[in-house]
This record gives structure tokens, sequence and C-alpha cells, in this order.
């Protein structure tokens, strides 16, 4: 892949990143500070964090032809995927046999305009979808049938990523520069947007696709050049943790950029291709033993640091001492979920690491079939 390619397809994954302006924002006491030395590197095994490697083919069939898997979720016993290509949300159980499309696109009465996000309401046992026009498809998962469809009136001209606060409330994020603000908080009760809130000078396409995660029922929210990590509330946003990456913590304001939109992604590329931004922190996650990211250092390269809660102690590495890398899509407490649709020529998985039923599994996947999940399961 040539340069010009990588940064044409960095452009094209419609990342996100932005300028601050001052903000609104709470800084709770005590803050956990995670200092992590970068250059500090660890040998890390696979099997130092996961008991067991996976593999899972997701059935191919002429009604879930994927084309690329843009986010996973998991629940009761089954898998859901987008592929935001095709606006198409397919569900597969665990050992990923074909069980139906939640929806699809069109202009039926069960039909959606497009599917550019989706979220599962637990609670309700609904999953919703979210268009990027704004508006939410509700549908019951058991039957997989349309119950409800809102409109989202008065709010941002486009909607690109959003989390659930409550059964309630909904939080929205637009990289808009036309609106005042880019968080958006949406209830569904008043059919209305109640609160809005982080204006930023300007957004840019770039570096973050993951603004949201969920954990211990807490919708955070992270920016890749802001080391700072939020919890969203009805009110605003708090700091619940701070990366600290000492002298390689970076300082927007020290890298002189143009004033133009399109020279300052040109600048952020160039200097991103020559190992000049040290800690874009792109991923964020966390389970109950770790807090987790993963830093952009150039185009080729990525760090990913596992930072025990416990202990206090970073694990820093590349990829692991097997010679795989590492893609996480989806995370809980009892498992991590890859998929082989992300990957280039650096492997994520060998013989290795898997047992023999696993790797007789990798074997019969064909070139033409759909991706294949790989499921880390957490010791």
């Amino acid at each position: 892949m040539t340069t010009r390619t990588k940064i044409i397809s960095f452009i094209f994954l419609a990342f996100t990143f932005s300028f601050c302006n001052k903000q609104k924002i709470i800084n709770q006491k005590n803050t956990p500070i995670l200092t992590v030395n970068l250059e500090k590197k660890s040998k890390v095994s696979i099997f130092d964090l996961f008991k067991k490697i996976e593999i899972i083919p997701l059935e191919t069939t002429k009604d879930d032809l994927i084309k690329s898997i843009s986010k996973i979720e998991y629940y009761n016993q089954k898998y859901y995927v987008l592929d935001r290509e095709t606006s198409s949300l397919f569900c597969f159980d665990m050992n990923g046999n074909y069980m139906g499309n939640i929806g699809q696109m069109g202009k039926g009465p069960e039909d959606y305009y497009s599917a550019y996000d989706f979220l599962i309401d637990k609670n309700n046992n609904t999953i919703v979808i979210l268009s990027q026009i704004g508006s939410m498809y509700f549908y019951d998962l058991a039957k997989r049938k349309l119950t409800d469809k809102v409109q989202l009136k008065n709010g941002p001209s486009n909607y690109q990523r959003f989390a659930m606060l409550n059964d309630d409330i909904f939080v929205f994020f637009t990289f808009s520069l036309e609106e005042k603000s880019q968080l958006f908080l949406f209830s569904r009760k008043q059919n209305r947007f109640i609160n809005s809130f982080f204006k930023e000078n300007e957004t840019l396409s770039l570096f973050s696709n993951m603004v949201f995660y969920t954990f211990d029922d807490k919708v955070f929210f992270s920016k890749p050049f802001d080391n700072n990590i939020y919890t969203i509330t009805e009110s605003g946003m708090d700091i619940s943790y701070t990366w600290n990456f000492e002298n390689m913590n970076m300082n927007i304001k020290n890298f002189n950029l143009p004033s133009g939109r399109d020279e300052r992604i040109s600048k952020l590329l160039e200097m991103l291709q020559n190992s000049q931004l040290n800690s874009v922190c792109d991923v964020q996650c966390q389970t109950n033993d770790y807090y987790y990211t993963r830093l952009l250092r150039d185009l080729e390269h990525t760090l990913h640091i596992f930072y025990n809660k416990k202990t206090n102690q970073a694990l820093v590495f590349e990829k692991f001492t097997e010679d795989v890398f590492f893609y996480p899509v989806y995370w809980n407490n009892d498992f991590v979920i890859a998929t082989s649709s992300i990957y280039s020529k650096k492997n994520a998985i060998n013989q290795k690491i898997l047992d023999e039923e696993n790797y007789q599994k990798l074997n019969h996947i064909l070139e033409d079939d759909n991706p294949y999940i790989i499921k880390y399961m957490i010791n």
C-alpha cells in the first residue's frame, strides 16, 4: 500500500479529530491518573491476558454477504454485526449461524432510511438503529419487527454516533461545523432535545472512530488529542480518568497548524506519517481489571496499553510475543472480539495461539466467505 493510499484510507474512515475550546467540565476529586512510560515496552504473551482464542466463522449465504464489519455488539448469546457500507444489520448465533437481518434499508413501513450506528437496549429487549440524517428505528429483538420510529427534530444536521444514558435519554455526537454544540441529549419520553454542550472550534474527519463506550452503566466519551476520558451526564461532562504519558504527552497548541481545513488534515497526516504524533488515542475501553487504550504512532504502528486497576502497572506493546497483532472491536468482562475484516498484512492469528479445533475451523474458511470473529476469552 502506497503512502498516498494510506492517507486516503485514513480520510475515508471518517474518523473524528477536533480542536478544543474551554468547556464547562467538572474535574472530580481523586480522578485516577494513569501514568504510563511509553518507552518502556513489555513482552506480552497473548496468554498473559487471555486463556483461550476461538474462531467463529460467520455463515455465508446470499442474504448475509458482508462487505466490511463496522461494529459488533453481543447480547443474549447472539452477535449483531453492522455493515455500514450496505446499511445492513445482521444477527448470528454463538456458533456464527445466520439468524436473519434486523430490518432492512428501504421505503417500506418496516424499513429504515440507513443504518449508520446501532445499540442494544437490554432493559427493553430492543435494538435501535440510527440513521445519519436523524431517525431512530426501534426493533423488537425477539421478533425482529419494527415497534417504533423517532424523528429527531430541531437537532444537529447529521448524526455520527450515539449511546444511551438511561431508559429515557440518548446522547448523540455530531461533527457538523454549523452546530453550536457537538453532544446532544434527547429525551424519548419528552420527544425533544433537552441539553447540548461540548463546542469546539472546528472538527476534522480524522483519527478517532470510537467516541463513546459504555461500562458499568455509564457512558464514556473520548477525543484523540485529549488524555482526559469523560463521563457523560444529563448536565454535562465529568472527567473520569486521565492518561499521563509523561514526556510523550502532546499539546496541540504547539503544533503550529495552518488555518485551512484541508491544510490541517495534510499537516496532521504528514506528522503522523513521520512519527511526530506520540500519543493519539484512537480507541478507549475498560473492564473490571483493566483500562485499555490504543495509540497511533504512525501509519504503520500502534501501541496497546493495558493498565491494571489493582496494581497500577501498565503493559505496553505493539504485538504479542506469538507474533500476532491485536484488533479489538468489542469488550466485556468475559471476552474480547476482533474481526478478520480489518486486517491488512499484519496477522492477528497463527497456529501457535489456536488449539486443533479452532485451527481446523480457520482452515475451512474460504476466501469468499464472510469475515470471521476472533474471540479472546479473558483469564
